[in-house]
């Protein structure tokens, strides 16, 4: 069952099964058969697939638009960077930038919407009256 979790995990990370398997320094033929449930994987082996797949996902949190994610060799160096605290400042940076423009783009589509709504009644109203 727990092969089952790993390779849900790895779905939702929008990862390919060989590029993960590349970033985990596995085979991709081994790592297949273990998403398969054919073979199991030491512990300590276990833990470190665990371990990675939270790292991508925390990486992921640091940027406001998606990453991709074929990339092994991409992938490797920002987590090693990320690893070793590079992007902090960054994910605080992002993190408030996204914020205040999530806020923003919130309140113009709000106006935005009230205004077509508001015309759209007067659109009806002459319309009607015709």
């Amino acid at each position: 069952m727990y092969h089952d979790q790993i390779l849900k995990r790895v779905r939702e990370l929008g990862m390919s099964g060989a590029a993960f398997a590349a970033v985990a320094n596995m085979s991709a033929p081994k790592l297949s058969n273990f998403f398969k449930g054919r073979v199991e994987l030491p512990a300590g082996k276990a833990k470190e697939l665990d371990l990675l797949l939270r790292d991508i996902a925390a990486l992921q949190l640091c940027f406001p638009i998606p990453l991709e994610m074929h990339d092994a060799k991409w992938l490797k160096l920002a987590l090693a960077r990320f690893r070793a605290g590079k992007f902090r400042s960054f994910r605080r940076l992002t993190k408030a930038f996204a914020k205040s423009e999530t806020d923003e783009t919130i309140q113009d589509w709000s106006k935005t919407l009230a205004g077509f709504a508001e015309s759209e009644t007067e659109n009806k109203d002459i319309l009607g009256k015709e």
